[in-house]
């Protein structure tokens, strides 16, 4: 925005500035020759407008120009300031800047100042100011080209647009944290539930153990005491086979 602002103030300054070196030194001679018979600088009073038309009617053209102008900053305002639509805030820019420098003209001397003559193709005297209009308009037409949404969806029908998707862009938003603020409600609602109803609930009764229980009881026995009571006798008589064998033996 401060870009097209300096933009817009400078080529003002520097359409007064060359208009106030041509009333310097253009006016006492009328016309300086740059190339003969092709560019002449040549100092011109213009009471109407552009090839002189509505001469005289200066307080027509002045209301004509304060409503253009009134017009174009509206546009000028409402006009998103971003990349894509540069050319075409650059085109207001120029445009303002130079309506802006000829209604100065004829509202401080009624008339304008006219110095660039173009004899090679008989063109009309022009100024600085009619130069940043015609290449401003040039400039428009090949944006808007660019840009055919600005013919379907004008810039204040854009920007409503933008501003009903923010605010609906917000209210979605808004809406979203309130559906999920009851959800995190019932959640830590239902997790303090929990805790009362464990807090509430009663011990549970150990089970008995229902294994039958053996009770031992060690005797202590006394010393040197053996299961085995052993009494030595005579030894077993053999049996009559292995007496019968040693007989024959013995015979033998």
């Amino acid at each position: 925005m401060l870009f097209y602002i300096l933009f817009i103030i400078g080529g003002i300054v520097v359409d007064q500035l060359t208009k106030y070196l041509a009333v310097t030194f253009l006016s006492p001679v009328t016309t300086v020759p740059v190339i003969p018979h092709v560019f002449h600088l040549t100092y011109v009073e213009n009471t109407g407008a552009a090839f002189s038309i509505f001469a005289g009617k200066q307080i027509f053209l002045i209301l004509l120009t304060l409503i253009f102008i009134v017009v174009l900053v509206y546009f000028f305002v409402i006009m998103p300031k971003t990349k894509r639509y540069f050319d075409v805030n650059l085109a207001l820019s120029m445009i303002i800047s130079g309506a802006v420098g000829n209604l100065i003209d004829r509202i401080r001397l009624n008339y304008v100042i006219d110095f660039f003559d173009v004899r090679l193709i008989g063109f009309a005297i022009f100024n600085i100011a009619d130069i940043f209009v015609v290449v401003g308009c040039i400039l428009m037409v090949i944006a808007i080209f660019r840009n055919k949404e600005l013919l379907n969806d004008p810039p204040s029908l854009a920007k409503k647009k933008r501003q009903r998707a923010e605010q609906t862009l917000k209210k979605s938003k808004t809406s979203a944290k309130n559906n999920n603020a009851p959800a995190e409600r019932t959640a830590e609602d239902a997790q303090g539930l929990n805790k009362d109803v464990l807090s509430k609930r009663k011990p549970r009764k150990r089970r008995r153990n229902l294994e039958p229980e053996v009770k031992t009881k060690i005797e202590k026995l006394p010393e040197h005491y053996s299961s085995i009571d052993f009494e030595p006798g005579p030894p077993p008589e053999e049996p009559e086979f292995l007496q019968h064998k040693k007989k024959k033996n013995s015979e033998d």
